[in-house]
């Protein structure tokens, strides 16, 4: 269902990017349908959390944050998950132009820093920065807080980053 309106969207030209998540039993849902339509951008909606055993977006933020922790050991685990949803993407013929995060994964400190190499190498220029002031009043300030401090980073790697909206309840017709 989530693809048919994405799709959907797509072709009323609503929406013009579409992050896709590697790893996930639909990803070939539509996905031909996608590729066809014309000023789509597809991006990786890079996945730490999504059908991965105890891996909630809190615990693998305590994890990065924890100094007692070997860094090494997550930053290839890290590398080996991008390059894994990578080749997926590859198989089916996608071209990504952009890199996003479920739960917004990617913004956790050290995350992007760990890829970034490998993100280059995949010709993706653009990421995700999820800051939306909105947020810092709200039960989410977290993410805004996490995306304020990603900023360096993705500047740091020569990145890009996208404005960002995050909309609430009021925004929808029908919640």
């Amino acid at each position: 269902a989530i693809n048919n309106g994405i799709l959907e969207l797509a072709k009323c030209g609503v929406i013009k990017r579409v992050s896709l998540l590697a790893d996930s039993a639909y990803l070939g849902h539509g996905l031909d349908e996608l590729k066809k339509i014309r000023g789509v951008e597809l991006g990786l909606h890079f996945n730490l959390t999504y059908g991965k055993a105890e891996a909630k977006p809190s615990a693998i933020l305590s994890q990065w944050l924890n100094p007692f922790l070997n860094k090494t050991l997550l930053r290839e685990q890290v590398r080996s998950e991008f390059n894994s949803q990578m080749a997926s993407l590859y198989k089916t013929g996608i071209n990504v132009t952009y890199l996003d995060g479920h739960h917004h994964i990617h913004v956790v400190p050290g995350i992007l820093d760990s890829i970034a190499d490998l993100m280059k190498h995949a010709g993706i220029k653009t990421v995700r920065c999820p800051y939306d002031s909105n947020l810092l009043l709200s039960t989410k300030f977290s993410i805004a807080l996490l995306a304020a401090a990603s900023k360096n980073s993705i500047r740091r790697h020569g990145f890009n980053y996208m404005p960002f909206f995050y909309p609430r309840k009021k925004h929808f017709m029908d919640n």
